[in-house]
């Protein structure tokens, strides 16, 4: 399982690069940090407050699930549409 946690880091920074236009790399960097910081930060903050509501820790891995799916869906969605409008056949 750790081996594709690793292996996942490096992607995302490589689709950012080839996403986000070359103007705007270091912003674009930034905010994904940013993002990133605050979703380790919310996740067990989520986690404590469904555990503290409902006695249970299923609530909160439940919402913690359908948060990655969202971003995964998302992601699929905008590398999709953002490759195709730049990479040209040859």
């Amino acid at each position: 399982m750790m081996f594709f946690l690793t292996v996942v880091g490096p992607n995302i920074f490589t689709m950012l690069q080839s996403i986000v236009p070359k103007s705007f790399i270091g912003s674009g960097t930034g905010f994904l940090n940013g993002i990133g910081n605050i979703s380790g930060t919310l996740g067990p903050v989520l986690i404590g407050t469904t555990l503290s509501l409902t006695g249970s820790y299923n609530l909160g891995l439940i919402l913690i699930a359908a948060i990655l799916i969202t971003g995964g869906v998302s992601l699929i969605s905008l590398s999709k549409t953002s490759f195709a409008k730049r990479v040209e056949p040859e």
